[in-house]
């Protein structure tokens, strides 16, 4: 393996839901019953045209994510023919971390006990809320007790990590009741919190309620004491911000999505499924499957093997990304980060080049106000600059 290229980490698509939030812009589809055989058969024949594809290329994985959807319609056995298939064809780094993603209304003790046995080394419970009035307005197939029962089964499990993810600034919500909430959560000691404000996004039926007026979300002056709120709260009681949205306890950080934010590389199966490879010339290539799973299923079964006349037969959509582009994802990605962009792996998703020059007005206008802080290694925000991360990258993004 070339030194110069980053860690590997595998993101697997499980894209099946019990019913679609009205907020939610991931690519899933409500079914019944999961064509989990089928589907799981199809993520290993895949992942079978990757090892053939990368050839030499077997950078261990240093993580796996189970995302979705709702990985936990999958049956513990199917998650274990998983990882057997994962096993069998990849390397796995000494440690590597499992993480499966789970909500409430899917979830017992011995479905978790039998995650935890197929290999699962970290549990990410989608509660979202534990106020009944949150849940109702969030049209989640699950209620509070559903939420406690599943939170009681994920501690007794005996996870290496637990992660609870929650929902903040939804209609009517102030900055009190949104404390309680996350006083209750603590109260469970889970290794990691993500807490997401609740975002209307394009095509979703949350955006298009808000665009006909018959719903609103708290004003941007509670949205940024929410904000304040979250962080204040957490970081009070020991879970550390390490992203924008995202609390850890010490050592427990998602090593899977603190390396894709740090922008390493990693491979996608499943459908919709995005992945990212460095070259060894330094050029970044991105892949993206078909969004719908049967379609993704028949572009499986009509891929070939690699060989020698035919190297570079995939599933997946590729794109050569440009050093803007790949300069632009990178500081995107990076801010997020408490510790901020490498400057050095800037530089290289730039070509070379050091893409901060032509923004140099508006970074020492940052620097002035407090927003950002520079050394010889690293861009990053200070606390006063997180809530701008929009702004900001704006501002510095290369190519603008």
């Amino acid at each position: 393996m070339p030194p110069q290229l980053p860690g590997l980490a595998l993101y697997v698509h499980l894209p099946f839901c019990v019913s679609k939030c009205p907020y939610c812009d991931f690519s899933s589809r409500v079914v019944s019953p999961v064509p989990e055989k089928a589907y799981t058969d199809t993520l290993v024949e895949e992942l079978r045209l990757w090892r053939n594809y990368l050839q030499e290329d077997r950078r261990p994985l240093d993580s796996v994510f189970f995302g979705g959807g709702t990985p936990s319609l999958f049956s513990p056995d199917s998650i274990g023919r998983l990882m057997q298939g994962i096993t069998r064809l990849w390397p796995l780094a000494p440690g590597c971390e499992v993480t499966l993603e789970a909500n409430p209304e899917s979830s017992t003790l011995p479905r978790f006990q039998g995650y935890r046995a197929a290999g699962v080394t970290r549990l990410s419970l989608g509660i979202q809320s534990l106020d009944p009035q949150r849940l109702h307005g969030l049209q989640r197939a699950h209620d509070r007790n559903m939420a406690l029962a599943a939170m009681e089964a994920a501690s007794k499990t005996g996870f290496a990590a637990v992660n609870f993810d929650l929902i903040y600034g939804t209609p009517g919500q102030g900055p009190d009741s949104w404390k309680h909430e996350l006083e209750e959560v603590t109260a469970w000691n889970p290794a990691h919190l993500s807490c997401y404000q609740l975002t209307p996004e394009t095509g979703t039926p949350l955006a298009a309620r808000i665009d006909r007026g018959d719903l609103s979300l708290p004003a941007e002056e509670e949205q940024r004491k929410l904000w304040d709120t979250t962080w204040q709260t957490l970081e009070s009681k020991g879970w550390e911000g390490y992203e924008i949205s995202n609390f850890a306890r010490p050592g427990q950080r998602c090593r899977h999505n603190d390396h894709v934010w740090d922008f390493g590389d990693y491979l996608g199966i499943g459908a919709a499924a995005h992945g990212k490879l460095t070259r060894e010339d330094g050029t970044t290539t991105r892949f993206v499957n078909k969004a719908d799973p049967e379609t993704y299923k028949q572009s499986v079964a009509t891929t070939r093997p690699s060989t020698p006349q035919a190297p570079t037969q995939v599933p997946a959509q590729a794109e050569t990304i440009d050093r803007n582009t790949n300069a632009g994802d990178c500081l995107m990605l990076g801010l997020r980060r408490r510790e901020g962009v490498n400057l050095e792996t800037f530089r290289q998703a730039a070509g070379g080049a050091d893409p901060l020059l032509p923004r140099q007005q508006w970074l020492e206008e940052l620097l002035e106000n407090g927003i950002v802080e520079i050394s010889a290694e690293r861009l990053r925000l200070t606390p006063r600059g997180r809530p701008l991360l929009d702004e900001v990258t704006r501002l510095l993004l290369p190519g603008l």
